[in-house]
C-alpha cells in the first residue's frame, strides 16, 4: 500500500513560534481517496527541535486536519502514518522566531529507521507496564507507574487515556489515576495487612506484569 498526501491551508509553509499551527492534509491510498477513513487512522510523529503535542481532527474521506503549538522555532519534519503505513516522504514546517528567522534542524529519517516493518493489529495493544516488583515484607505504599503505547507499540509522549485504564485493589475501583501528560500515569495504593491484589487494565485487558499480589505483614509479624 502506498500512502501520498498534499498539504494546504494557511500554515502549510510554515508559521509563528508560539503560535497554533493547522495544516489540512489530504491522504491518498494508491493514488485513491479513501472512503472510510476516521481520525483515529492518521498518527503523527514529529522531528524537530522539540516534541510538541500534535492533535488531529477530521478524517472524512482522506481529508484531516493536523496541528499543533511550537514553543521553540526551526525545521519541524513531520511524519505521516496512515493505518499502519509511513507516507511516502515527511512534511517540513519551517517555524520562524520572532525574527522571522528559521533555525535549521536538519532531517535524520531516524523515524523511518527505526520504524517497524510488521505492525500487529493496535487496537488490542497493551500499554507498557511497569517493571515488575517483589512486593513483601512491611509496605505501607505503594506507588505504581505505566506508560500507554500507540497503537504500533511505541510508547506515547502525551497523555489523555485516563478513561481507557481501568484500576482495581482486592477487588475495588481506584478512581484516581494521575495523568503525568507525557505518556505515563500513576496510581498511589495504601496497602492492607495480609494479601494484597492490585490489577491494571487497558480497556478490559490487563496490561503485562499485572495482576500483581504481594503480603504486608502486620506490626507484629
Amino acid at each position: 500500500m502506498s500512502v501520498t498526501y498534499t498539504t494546504s491551508g494557511r500554515n502549510a509553509k510554515g508559521g509563528q513560534v508560539k503560535t497554533m499551527l493547522l495544516v489540512q492534509v489530504a491522504i491518498k491510498i494508491d493514488d485513491q481517496i479513501p472512503f472510510k477513513s476516521q481520525k483515529s487512522d492518521l498518527e503523527v510523529f514529529v522531528e524537530g527541535p522539540e516534541e510538541p503535542k500534535v492533535s488531529v481532527l477530521g478524517g472524512e474521506r482522506g481529508n484531516f486536519h493536523v496541528g499543533f503549538t511550537p514553543n521553540v522555532a526551526g525545521q519541524f519534519w513531520l511524519e505521516f502514518v496512515y493505518k499502519g503505513t509511513v507516507a511516502n516522504e515527511p512534511f517540513l514546517l519551517p517555524v520562524r522566531d520572532l525574527f522571522n528567522k528559521v533555525p535549521e534542524h536538519p532531517y535524520t529519517g531516524k523515524f523511518r529507521s527505526n520504524f517497524p516493518e510488521q505492525l500487529s493489529d493496535s487496537s488490542q495493544k497493551p500499554p507498557e507496564e511497569r517493571k515488575e516488583q517483589k512486593l513483601e515484607g512491611h509496605v505501607v505504599a505503594v506507588t505504581f507507574i505505566f506508560r500507554a503505547l500507540n497503537r504500533y507499540g511505541k510508547p506515547k509522549s502525551t497523555g489523555g487515556d485516563t478513561d481507557s485504564f481501568s484500576v482495581t485493589a482486592n477487588g475495588e475501583k481506584i478512581t484516581l489515576i494521575e495523568d503525568a501528560g507525557d505518556g505515563t500515569y500513576t496510581v498511589d495504593y495504601n496497602c492492607v495487612p495480609g494479601n494484597n491484589e492490585v490489577d491494571v487494565q487497558y480497556k478490559g485487558q490487563s496490561i503485562k506484569g499485572f495482576p500483581v499480589k504481594f503480603f504486608r505483614k502486620t506490626d507484629g509479624e
